[in-house]
């Protein structure tokens, strides 16, 4: 062998031994590495707050981790020995089988599902219940995968949830009967009266002097107000259980209807200040809150040229719509009573009111996702305003003329 071949030879040598030493290498880091991916594996594995089984394609239990033994109260062992399937609540059994079965005969890859779990102790636990066949990417072996999330306590306020809104029905449909009976009973005998005071005063008005004629007048109004303040009680009362379709409205429109609606006496100017948009809402209800807000700026206008404005505004993701005038004023300590049931500013006497009309309107406006409130300045008139949220709403459907 000359020399060359055999520097060449020992060469080659070198390279094979390097090759060798690194593949050696490579293997220590692969061992490594897989030594802390199943320290890792078993950290989580056995830390998991999460229920977890491994079983094999035949439905053989391999193992479980200390979260599913806590939440079943059976130790791996035990488990093993009865089988998975005998935790399986029977009501839930025949379905999650048949997927369990699916996944073990490769026509399916997961299923999900909540089911109960029947405890060593003989507890119904529900589950958040999830099963997966797992492979390596050769395809060399194969399990099954069950994770169990421990869901009892969401689906005990489930069921606490539905028996309250079963009551709550229940609680409604009370009320509902209660609303008529009231209707009825108190509405009959007010009729009554009314009608008695209005016999007397037409049939004994000769014999009667003017102070019994005032006596029969405030009879009759305070009948009629008795009246109204039921009339009102019933509709507050219904706001809530009763609710219409929403439909794209037209807010310009609405408005025109209830100024035509209210019809403000001729030193009373209504301005329409800004193009209003169309939202979708209740139609019937937003002519309510309208219509209220419209007729106490007209009710209790004190100036010889009353001027009212209605316009809006955008604010962020909602429209604030107003309507403004320039009456009496609200002093800032009343800003919030006004829209409590039966509160009023004024006596009775010289403004007739049941003190519903706004807390129906503050109602309304919060049943619809927005809010009401009013700014004002004694003397100088009072703007009340709300906030309806901008979605559904419908720009394009402003009316040309008023742009």
């Amino acid at each position: 062998m000359s020399k060359e071949t055999l520097e060449e030879r020992i060469k080659a040598l070198e390279e094979e031994n390097e090759r060798l030493k690194q593949e050696v290498l490579d293997l220590e880091q692969i061992e490594r590495l897989l030594r802390r991916s199943k320290a890792w594996f078993r950290a989580i594995f056995e830390g998991s707050a999460i229920g977890i089984a491994i079983l094999n394609m035949s439905g053989v239990l391999i193992e479980t981790n200390p979260a599913l033994d806590g939440i079943l109260g059976y130790n791996s062992e035990e488990l093993r020995m009865n089988g998975m399937a005998s935790v399986i609540h029977p009501e839930d059994f025949a379905q999650n089988n048949a997927q369990i079965r699916d996944l073990m005969e490769e026509r399916a890859v997961q299923h999900q599902s909540e089911l109960r779990l029947v405890r060593k102790d003989g507890q119904t636990v529900w589950v958040n219940f999830k099963v997966a066949a797992i492979q390596n990417t050769e395809e060399e072996f194969k399990f099954i995968i069950m994770l169990m999330e421990d869901i009892s306590s969401r689906k005990a306020n489930e069921a606490k949830q539905t028996e309250l809104l079963q009551a709550l029905e229940k609680t409604n449909r009370e009320l509902d009967s209660f609303a008529y009976i009231v209707s009825h009973d108190l509405k009959a005998p007010l009729r009554a009266i009314g009608s008695l005071a209005t016999w007397l005063s037409e049939d004994y008005k000769d014999r009667l002097d003017e102070n019994g004629r005032e006596i029969l007048e405030l009879l009759t109004n305070r009948v009629e107000r008795m009246k109204n303040f039921i009339e009102g009680i019933l509709q507050y009362s219904r706001i809530s259980r009763m609710k219409g379709n929403r439909t794209e409205t037209d807010l310009s429109r609405v408005v025109k209807d209830v100024v035509e609606a209210v019809a403000p006496p001729p030193d009373i100017e209504v301005r329409i200040e800004t193009v209003l948009p169309v939202i979708r809402c209740e139609k019937l209800r937003m002519e309510q809150v309208l219509q209220n807000l419209l007729s106490n700026a007209v009710k209790f206008m004190d100036k010889e040229e009353g001027i009212i404005r209605i316009g809006c505004r955008e604010e962020g993701d909602c429209w604030e719509i107003y309507v403004a005038d320039n009456g009496p004023g609200i002093e800032e300590k009343y800003h919030e009573k006004i829209f409590q049931i039966f509160q009023t500013l004024n006596a009775r006497d010289k403004f007739e009111s049941t003190g519903i009309g706004l807390s129906i309107v503050k109602k309304i406006i919060e049943m619809s996702g927005g809010r009401i409130w009013v700014s004002s300045v004694p003397g100088q008139g009072s703007t009340f305003t709300f906030k309806v949220p901008k979605h559904d709403t419908n720009a394009e459907g402003m009316n040309e003329h008023e742009k």
